[in-house]
């Protein structure tokens, strides 16, 4: 890995994940994986790597389908588009890069951030990319120009989270500090504030239906709030750092910094299940589009697939 100059070992904040990167540069034989998506059909995983990598995995098989050409940068984050025919990776050069996933080449280079990318999300229609990055900077690309369309400034020193809504009229930013703010983009202006508490949030999303917003981070604690009222409406404790979380309809998962993926039932809030998903530190986790199946990602090299109702183990892949 070749490190980008000025950058120590550190706390460096993904997405809705904080990556601990006190661990030493590794190669392309021993990676550590640092975020994971489903593609829209469920049936691809995308994968990026400490290794400068991105790669796609066959679900069913744990196969690895393909990877792109490796940068001279670090990975972190990536993001399928709604049509699944282009991958989005954040890196540690500032730049966001779009994939095409048929012919396995760069499509497009997104630059305009004055720190490092942690976080991409693509709006429903595929038009627009929101990214949030070192420096609490937000933008909301233009893919067709391939050009800024909006760029906002959350409070706090950076951003972890760039959500577009189910309509994608509005956008969740998330960073230090523990609220997560809902903007609407037509104005660019915040139009709800929501309190979870924490020094850091490292996650924040709309629920499936967009009638609720949910954060979570440091301190641990995921909260679930009406959209609309701002109302608290569910709360879980993970216990330790949330580096990420997600939430279905049936459930809402989470993996900490202490390796365990845990997961609550939302119709009472009973907690389902503890996993020991990863050796150390847990920084990721998604869900499949069907709800059905969760993926996470940690220091140990490995993506885990879990049975989401259940917490049983379905697949373990070799994430290099």
């Amino acid at each position: 890995m070749i490190s980008p100059p000025g950058f120590l070992p550190k706390l460096v904040i993904v997405a809705a994940a904080l990556l601990y990167l006190s661990h030493p540069p590794v190669n392309a034989q021993g990676a550590a994986v640092n975020s994971v998506q489903f593609s829209p059909d469920g049936t691809l995983l995308a994968s990026a790597n400490s290794a400068n990598q991105v790669v796609i995995w066959d679900v069913a098989t744990g196969e690895r389908r393909a990877a792109f050409p490796a940068l001279e940068a670090y990975v972190v984050f990536v993001a399928w588009s709604p049509d699944g025919a282009t991958v989005a990776s954040a890196s540690y050069d500032n730049v966001i890069r779009l994939w095409d996933v048929a012919s396995r080449t760069l499509r497009a280079e997104l630059k305009g951030h004055g720190g490092v990318p942690f976080y991409a999300h693509f709006s429903p229609d595929g038009q627009s990319l929101a990214t949030a990055a070192e420096g609490a900077e937000v933008i909301v690309w233009d893919l067709a120009t391939q050009t800024v369309r909006h760029r906002l400034s959350p409070p706090g020193d950076i951003a972890t989270t760039a959500r577009l809504s189910p309509d994608g009229q509005a956008l969740l930013t998330a960073g230090r500090g523990g609220t997560v703010q809902q903007w609407d983009l037509a104005t660019q202006e915040v139009t709800a504030t929501y309190d979870v508490g924490g020094e850091t949030l490292t996650t924040a999303l709309f629920g499936p239906d967009g009638r609720v917003v949910a954060g979570g981070g440091s301190a641990g604690v995921i909260r679930v709030f009406d959209e609309a009222t701002g109302a608290l409406r569910e709360t879980y404790d993970h216990g330790v750092y949330s580096n990420s979380f997600v939430m279905t309809g049936a459930i809402v998962a989470s993996v900490g910094g202490d390796g365990t993926l845990k997961a609550w039932s939302r119709s009472d809030g009973r907690q389902l299940y503890t996993r020991g998903a990863h050796r150390s530190i847990a920084f990721f986790v998604a869900a499949s589009p069907d709800g059905q199946t969760l993926a996470t990602v940690g220091q140990d090299r490995r993506i885990r697939l879990w049975e989401a109702a259940t917490g049983r183990l379905l697949r373990t892949i070799a994430g290099r």
